[in-house]
């Protein structure tokens, strides 16, 4: 069975990890959730409109993302945890 990631799934494992590949904060055991491709994609794109995360490794359409929580996410994130 497929699960939506949430928000707070993934701002729970950036606060826990700090900065991470997002393919591995997407995929992570500790949540126990898969999700879609598209899925992914859609993910990515909301929580970095959110504000709440950010893209570090500096790459482009295509590459490998590193993320980390903002000044923003990483508030939110220990206000719910």
């Amino acid at each position: 069975m497929r699960q939506q990631i949430t928000q707070q799934d993934v701002l729970s494992y950036l606060l826990a990890h700090g900065n991470s590949a997002l393919g591995d904060v997407l995929k992570s055991k500790e949540n126990d959730l898969t999700t879609a491709p598209s899925s992914r994609k859609e993910a990515y794109q909301d929580f970095v409109s959110s504000g709440d995360i950010k893209r570090t490794d500096g790459g482009g359409k295509g590459s490998k993302a590193d993320v980390e929580l903002t000044e923003k996410g990483r508030q939110l994130a220990e206000s719910v945890k």
